[in-house]
């Protein structure tokens, strides 16, 4: 191999390198590119093309002008055509390897139809709303997401993170874990819970206690964390009790998905009356039968499982219980995750992390419905066979105006590459897709 060869080799993989980086940032956006694959497929394209150039000098790239040689003008042009053949390979190896191997996720099953699967995971729309943020120069995350009351599944929305936005997200700088505050969930919360001794159940009046923070103070000093506190909502007409622990906060997104409810709010005082026998402040679940009475469903966060020695309302206006074991004296009731996390407790993905929380900004939305409405309103097609089918139905939200907003959020002032954003007009939203 002589000097010439090594030179043009190398100066052709670092031209290779540069352009095909260039591109793919462009084609795959940020959180697809991967530097490393496009150096292997640049070296990789690059020897092709050395091929080339050899073939095409005869063996002699060197010998420029040299005697027996093609002249220095023919070798120029045959090693101009091998470094874009080079470039050529090495993007269709770039494209085939993102294709069926997406950098960034799992390692994809061995057989070919597993890989597409896998592939098929995260949809066709996603990437190009991946795109579309990204052309958009928008600084964002894609997070686990709550779809709502239309239902679904694989929600994920994009945010930008913003002292002005208005939703909580929850992120792991150690594992890149990151999830909307009505989805995120943790490895449990820091404080732990206070329990009192194993005893039979003993009422005690609570005169003028209303909140957790009155039963915490003196003189009956129980501390939050050894609290049960018993909220009561109405999910479609029906009355149902969720029960968190008394320094947390119900997360009532996780509550609408456990329930299936389509409208989910708080109860009114003139509904919990004649359903507990209370008003709020000495509420509890402790003799309520789900499915039995005026109560429908009874759940209870999954943290509390096996406490004992709790104390909660006896419904009965001025007087609590303590002595309460969770799993005892509300065992009918469905173990769920109900809480809100908190900043600082450990990451559910990774176990070693720990969870940070900023408020961000929304600026689209995809999730999955399957055939759930299709179903129902009898929207159907004909498949390859000639089969009727029902439609496989997505929801895919982007936020125009939330776009400039998000933009002006993750600039400041400088407003880089956002002319084609901010003149929009027809063909400009056309290029964005």
């Amino acid at each position: 191999m002589t000097f010439t060869t090594v030179l043009t080799f190398t100066a052709g993989a670092a031209l290779n390198i540069a352009l095909l980086a260039f591109g793919a940032r462009r084609l795959l956006g940020e959180q697809r590119f991967s530097l490393s694959r496009t150096v292997v497929a640049g070296l990789a394209g690059q020897t092709a093309g050395n091929a080339i150039i050899n073939a095409l000098a005869a063996g002699e790239p060197a010998s420029l002008g040299a005697k027996g040689g093609p002249p220095y003008g023919v070798v120029i042009g045959f090693v101009a055509l091998g470094w874009a053949c080079a470039l050529l390979i090495a993007m269709a190896i770039l494209v085939v390897w993102q294709a069926f191997v997406p950098a960034g996720t799992v390692p994809p099953p061995t057989s070919w139809p597993g890989r597409l699967r896998a592939r098929a995971a995260r949809s066709a729309r996603y990437w190009q709303i991946v795109r579309i943020f990204t052309r958009c120069g928008l600084s964002y995350v894609a997070v686990e997401a709550h779809s709502g009351a239309m239902g679904g599944s694989a929600s994920t929305e994009f945010m930008v993170r913003t002292d002005a936005g208005e939703d909580d997200v929850a992120h792991c700088a150690t594992c890149g874990y990151a999830a909307n505050i009505e989805r995120a969930t943790s490895a449990g919360p820091i404080a732990a819970t206070t329990q009192g001794e194993a005893r039979t159940l003993a009422k005690f009046p609570t005169p003028g206690v209303k909140t957790i923070e009155d039963l915490a103070a003196p003189p009956f000093a129980r501390p939050a964390t050894q609290q049960l506190k018993t909220l009561v909502y109405m999910a479609d007409g029906a009355l149902l009790l969720a029960i968190v622990r008394g320094d947390d906060e119900l997360n009532e997104a996780k509550l609408q998905t456990a329930s299936g409810a389509q409208l989910l709010r708080p109860a009114l005082a003139e509904e919990i009356a004649p359903a507990l026998g209370a008003k709020p402040g000495s509420l509890g679940g402790v003799g309520v039968v789900a499915g039995q009475g005026k109560i429908a469903r009874l759940f209870v966060d999954r943290t509390l499982s096996g406490a004992i020695g709790m104390v909660t309302g006896a419904n009965a206006d001025g007087f609590h219980l303590e002595g309460v074991d969770v799993g005892r004296d509300l065992a009918g009731a469905e173990l769920i995750d109900l809480r809100k996390v908190k900043a600082g407790e450990a990451c559910p993905s990774c176990g070693k992390g720990t969870l940070a929380l900023f408020k961000a900004l929304e600026i689209g939305h995809i999730f999955k419905l399957g055939t759930k409405y299709s179903d129902s309103l009898g929207a159907r097609v004909l498949d390859e066979q000639g089969r009727e089918v029902p439609i496989v139905m997505g929801s895919y939200g982007i936020g125009v105006e939330r776009i400039a907003a998000g933009i002006e959020a993750s600039q400041g002032d400088r407003l880089d590459g956002t002319a084609n954003v901010y003149d929009l007009d027809s063909v400009h939203l056309r290029q964005l897709f």
